[in-house]
């Protein structure tokens, strides 16, 4: 059989393969840079188009805008609507701001003349878009619109750092409603002479005060004047939720407190300290007490501890720092700090020495200050099998008490009779593993305790 003879490689055949690689390479890079000049150019168009939506959306906001009477503009900061346009949102904000001709100025800033015209600006903004877009003009008020005889009020807000605060609602006992805009203000115009009231409403914000609402009465406004409001703070509550233990007497273990309330404040603000909780309160537990605060700005520290009244108050001693905790809180934070109580190893037995299981214990605050809806703070106990202060006959001990001086007084009843006796002026005020120590032995012929 004949066989073809195999022609042997020639050495031009491998750059003909590198030949055709490099073509293939460059057509892909040509090919990709085409496809990104197209992606480019369809984005720039794309921009252009939601840009010039937002023109025309703005213009014609504008156009709305200038049509309104002065008293639909007056007591209205801003109103916010979405529009659609080919599939694309568009938020429109609209706000009205009274400005003073001679100074340029918002008219709610202090030193400012009444106002003479209104500023519009709308502001048109989309998620494709990296700025939005923003038009403003002028109304001035026609001949007679705003009465020489009537007058205006001018509110202002802000946040805890003192920057300004919009969204706030402000409502006149007149029935005017208005919201702080962007410069955290809101004029009420052309209002007749007399005396007002308002109310701001924070929605989910606190004012200094912890509230979400606040009624300033006696506001004046005479004719052809602005009464400038002082501003008021409003920012998103802190919460301050501390877990407060003790050192169980004779060990190093920590225990949960069942502690009835606590006493918080902030020296800098110029707020009086506040009780939270119920002092005295017939049901204890661990559960936590979670007041909502005004998150004053740095270094405006909040200071709290187990207790009512500022007599609960450790004080600076180095042994007693654990009792107390000091912080800035933070606007919309929860701070979770550790508290400790001193302990009152209290064991109470009968007139005969045995164990008073059962008896009613009372434990009074001897500070006549320190009350809770007009009376002494008392807390009452069961002294439980082991005679220690305790919720029920069958509970656990209970020996964590706010710092402070205390009258406490031991009754049971035994057979016909009662047996009690009460050790008077007792400090419970170590905080480490020897808490305080207390005996109290019944006497016969005694009384219930109170």
């Amino acid at each position: 059989m004949l066989t073809r003879a195999r022609k042997a490689p020639s050495d031009e055949d491998g750059f003909i393969i590198i030949e055709v690689l490099v073509s293939a390479l460059i057509l892909a890079i040509v090919a990709g840079a085409v496809l990104t000049l197209i992606a480019a150019t369809t984005r720039g168009a794309a921009a252009q188009r939601n840009r010039a939506v937002a023109y025309d959306l703005a213009q014609a906001d504008q156009a709305r805008l200038r049509t309104l009477r002065i008293t639909e503009i007056n007591g209205v900061a801003s109103e916010t609507k979405t529009v659609k346009s080919n599939g694309t949102s568009y938020t429109v904000l609209s706000e009205r701001v009274f400005v003073n001709n001679k100074t340029g100025g918002v008219s709610c800033v202090e030193g400012k003349e009444t106002p003479d015209y209104v500023q519009l600006t709308t502001t048109v903004s989309a998620t494709p878009m990296v700025n939005p877009v923003v038009l403003q003009s002028v109304v001035s008020p026609s001949t007679g619109s705003l009465n020489p005889n009537y007058g205006s009020l001018a509110f202002s807000t802000e946040n805890a750092l003192g920057e300004a605060l919009s969204g706030v609602k402000i409502t006149l006992n007149s029935g005017q409603v208005a919201y702080t805009g962007t410069q955290g203000c809101a004029i009420f115009a052309s209002l007749a002479k007399g005396t007002y009231s308002a109310t701001y409403s924070g929605g989910t914000l606190i004012n200094k005060e912890g509230n979400t609402t606040y009624t300033e009465s006696g506001i004046a406004v005479e004719g052809a004047k602005t009464n400038r409001r002082a501003p008021t703070a409003w920012d998103s509550a802190g919460t301050l939720a501390p877990e407060f233990v003790y050192f169980e007497p004779g060990t190093t273990n920590l225990v949960a407190a069942p502690v009835d309330s606590m006493y918080v404040v902030n020296a800098t603000s110029g707020q009086p300290g506040q009780a939270f909780g119920t002092p005295g309160s017939a049901t204890r537990s661990a559960v936590q007490i979670d007041p909502k605060v005004f998150p004053f700005k740095s270094p405006s520290e909040y200071t709290v501890y187990a207790g009512s009244c500022a007599t609960n108050n450790p004080g600076t001693s180095p042994a007693n720092a654990v009792g107390l905790y000091s912080a800035v809180v933070p606007p919309g934070k929860e701070l979770n700090p550790q508290i400790h109580v001193p302990a009152l190893e209290l064991t109470v037995t009968t007139a005969t020495g045995a164990t008073a299981v059962g008896a009613r214990i009372t434990v009074t605050d001897t500070n006549p200050a320190c009350k809770y809806s007009g009376a002494s703070i008392k807390r009452v106990y069961t002294a439980n099998g082991g005679g220690h202060l305790s919720n029920s006959l069958n509970g656990s001990n209970e020996a964590g008490l706010p710092f402070g001086t205390y009258n406490i007084c031991a009754s049971l009843k035994v057979g016909t009779e009662y047996q009690s006796r009460t050790a008077e002026a007792v400090k419970v005020e170590n905080y480490t593993s020897t808490g305080t120590t207390l005996a109290i032995k019944l006497a016969k012929k005694g009384t219930q305790c109170a």
